[in-house]
């Protein structure tokens, strides 16, 4: 894939994606098409897109007139903002490539970097004794159904950070597990005896319990996140008519 561009003055104005619901995506915005300005403003980068728009919202302007090229051809309508003062679009990413060993000790980096974030959220968590987000079955399930629609790029990148997040989880000390097994190892080697036959067992029950416990926890998270979901497409559905009758009304 390359290495992902950070800095917006870099990054084409191009829409990455236009979300349902909002603005731009009533307007007729489509994923693909270049904003070339916005209230007359040359829009080059995404970094000229954001601040044209952080201008608009400052000056509390009810629309923004946006020029776009789709297929060669420039067009110009309003885009009427309403209370939440976002458009709905997002960045289309842009990639710089790099050779071999770059991209092995990217690699490395991000093995890395996703590591030591998820075990710092898990002890901010602890930490404020509040309930860890999980992914269990059914979420990842989800997941790697958007990333295989997502594209192929997104979609090894999903699984390279499932084998990572697993990896890192079968290395905490819960018995049944092989850190609970270093756990082990570690104090045969400190007392240079080994744990009993039942001691061994008794801790591995502890530890499926444990395991058992945790999938049903995020299983139960997932179910809640579906739940949420059709909640708030619902809720769109429903207040869409009545945005299409106003529309109608003002016309």
């Amino acid at each position: 894939m390359g290495m992902p561009v950070t800095n917006p003055a870099k990054v084409p104005s191009v829409l990455g994606e236009v979300r349902e619901g909002y603005p731009a995506a009533t307007a007729g915005l489509l994923a693909g098409d270049k904003i070339v300005s916005i209230n007359g403003a040359e829009t080059n980068n995404w970094k000229d897109l954001l601040l044209t728009l952080d201008k608009a919202n400052k000056e509390n302007l009810p629309e923004v007139t946006v020029t776009y090229e789709r297929d060669g051809k420039a067009t110009t309508l309003p885009i009427t903002l309403d209370e939440t003062r976002k458009l709905g679009i997002v960045v289309e990413p842009t990639y710089e490539k790099v050779g071999v060993l770059k991209s092995i000790e990217m690699g490395a980096y991000q093995c890395y970097y996703w590591t030591a974030l998820s075990l710092k959220t898990i002890a901010e968590k602890i930490y404020h004794k509040q309930a860890p987000d999980m992914a269990g079955p059914i979420g990842i399930f989800e997941l790697v159904g958007k990333g295989v629609h997502n594209g192929a790029e997104d979609y090894f990148f999903l699984i390279a950070l499932i084998s990572v997040a697993i990896g890192m989880f079968n290395l905490f000390p819960i018995p049944i597990l092989d850190g609970g097994h270093i756990v082990f190892f570690i104090i045969e080697a400190i007392t240079g005896k080994r744990p009993t036959e039942k001691t061994l067992n008794n801790a591995c029950g502890v530890g499926a319990i444990i395991l058992i416990s945790l999938v049903l926890f995020a299983t139960y998270q997932d179910i809640g996140r579906l739940k949420k979901k059709g909640v708030a497409k619902a809720h769109i559905e429903s207040t869409q008519p009545q945005q299409t009758t106003q529309e109608v009304q003002n016309d």
